[in-house]
């Protein structure tokens, strides 16, 4: 979820400061240079697949502005179903998560 005004419960409710402050479009230069995986189907009206493209241009904008690596992987996905889970994203997730935490490059033990 990128932008809860996008979301029919906050309907109304868009222009609120609160709800505005959390969209995560005004957190991207926190996120500069953070690990970040994204997957969203390329028609997800509720969530709006365009919202998570331009979060994740954002983030990577800042992260090269800072002179930080850009290290957001977006996967947008065929997914005639509209707003679900798309198919394996959960292991791909999981993969995604298991590099991050893996040690890289460390020098081999003797």
């Amino acid at each position: 979820m990128i932008d809860l005004a996008a979301l029919r419960e906050f309907r109304g409710a868009e222009t609120n400061a609160l709800v505005r402050s959390l969209a995560l479009l005004q957190q991207a230069d926190k996120l500069a240079g953070r690990a970040a995986w994204l997957i969203i189907g390329d028609r997800d009206e509720r969530v709006a697949t365009d919202h998570a493209i331009t979060f994740a241009r954002r983030v990577t904008e800042r992260s090269l502005a800072r002179g930080l690596p850009s290290r957001v992987d977006l996967h947008v996905i065929a997914e005639p179903r509209g707003h679900t889970t798309p198919p394996g994203a959960p292991e791909q997730s999981a993969a995604w998560i298991r590099a991050q935490l893996e040690p890289s490059a460390s020098p081999p033990k003797p």
